[in-house]
């Protein structure tokens, strides 16, 4: 069992402060595993299998937040919705910015993200900062880093 220093609590945070520090720490594990995926075998075998483990880890993720929310099931638009947005709650942090858009009809939705930290870091450790005056590597946006 672990035991704070003696005469020092341990310190605390509030159910926002760690679910903020929990998703910036997993989505920090996902860009440097990536960047690292990347280095070692290049962008074509990294995606494929980013795109393997977001689909098992998707399908997990969403058992467990209808489990944790109590909600039976997703049957209707309506019932995706309320999932939707859930899940939205629950895992996006403020960092990354995106939209939903639904259809007026309820039969589609698109989501777009718009910015993401996470990718942010990965270009930078995958495409790092120009190392001296004049040179610099290329990034896949084809921006100058």
């Amino acid at each position: 069992m672990n035991t704070p220093v003696e005469g020092e609590p341990p310190i605390e945070l509030s159910t926002e402060e760690l679910k903020s520090l929990l998703i910036r720490n997993w989505l920090t594990h996902d860009a440097m595993w990536f960047a690292g995926a990347v280095e070692e075998l290049g962008i074509e075998a990294a995606n494929r299998l980013n795109r393997r483990a977001v689909r098992g880890m998707s399908t997990v993720e969403a058992r467990r937040i209808l489990k944790a929310t109590g909600l039976d099931g997703v049957r209707t638009i309506g019932d995706l919705r309320r999932f939707v947005d859930t899940a939205v709650n629950l895992v996006i942090p403020s960092a990354i910015e995106f939209a939903i858009e639904w259809d007026l009809d309820g039969s589609s939705m698109s989501f777009e993200v718009t910015r993401c930290f996470a990718f942010e870091g990965s270009l930078r450790w995958v495409w790092p900062a120009p190392t001296s005056a004049g040179s610099s590597s290329g990034s896949p946006d084809g921006s100058v880093r």
